[in-house]
């Protein structure tokens, strides 16, 4: 799979949770995230996770608003096409 946005194209790393796009090093946003883990009948646990997103995907503003976990994580300086 190649990156959506690049032109020439370069091979793609990752895949935007939302779009589905596949995006190379150099367009993906990576995003902290809390995820909360059920263990057993008990209550949940939170742990960290990434979220993958495009440029386009990563603007869009979070209905539950931002994660604390969420330092920008902004992995490219550009913008895409």
């Amino acid at each position: 799979m190649n990156c959506y946005e690049c032109d020439p194209p370069n091979p793609a790393v990752a895949v935007c949770r939302f779009c589905g796009a596949g995006l190379c090093r150099d367009h993906v946003r990576v995003r902290g995230e809390e995820l909360h883990e059920t263990v057993g009948p008990g209550p949940s646990q939170s742990v960290r996770g990434r979220r993958m997103l495009c440029g386009v995907c990563a603007d869009v503003p979070d209905s539950r608003g931002s994660s604390p976990l969420d330092g920008g994580g902004l992995l490219d300086a550009g913008g895409g096409p």
